[in-house]
């Protein structure tokens, strides 16, 4: 085993545990969720790589997501955000910021600052964590850290990312969705 694995395997784990020393979970407000018309699933999904650049709901000059036109015609539920923008390059960054209080402005530590899904987890709903990253490489321990604070957690692609070469591609995770879906009923 090289330094540089035992290295960064440590840094993973340091993370994690300086993530949990620091969780802010005890001091979120009582918090309670009312069902108003029974249990209810909510999805949060993050297409963290996609470009509005080349998206027809923004204008792009080509109809390239049909579907999710038609789902947002069809809906008074379904809401676009025409001026959001990435608070980062990085992935990692990106969504440290994007699903905790921490951003580029206010100079909190990611691991100190609330985040959804210790939110979440705070007012009784059940999290579950899907994700196409891996749960451990070069480019993912803020946000494995972060999937950490779901009830469960699932990382269908393994590959470290240190050659930039994904082993599995996004449509595979809908076989592991529809899965949650079944058991989730």
């Amino acid at each position: 085993i090289s330094n540089y694995l035992v290295g960064f395997v440590y840094k993973h784990w340091s993370d994690i545990q300086e993530f949990k020393k620091t969780s802010q979970l005890s001091e979120i407000p009582v918090l309670s969720f009312k069902e108003k018309q029974g249990p209810r699933m909510h999805f949060l999904v993050i297409g963290e790589s996609l470009s509005r650049l080349h998206m027809g709901l923004y204008d792009y000059r080509r109809e390239t997501n049909p579907l999710l036109k038609k789902e947002m015609d069809a809906s008074d539920n379904f809401v676009v955000f025409k001026n959001s923008f990435s608070n980062h390059i990085t992935t990692m960054q990106t969504l440290s910021f994007a699903l905790t209080e921490a951003n580029q402005y206010n100079g909190k530590n990611y691991v100190d600052s609330f985040n959804i899904i210790d939110i979440a987890n705070k007012v009784g709903m059940k999290t579950i964590w899907l994700s196409n990253q891996g749960s451990l490489g070069k480019w993912e321990n803020h946000v494995s850290v972060l999937a950490q604070s779901a009830g469960e957690h699932i990382f269908i692609n393994q590959n470290d990312k240190t050659d930039f070469v994904p082993n599995k591609y996004d449509e595979e995770l809908i076989k592991p969705f529809k899965n949650i879906l079944k058991k989730n009923k």
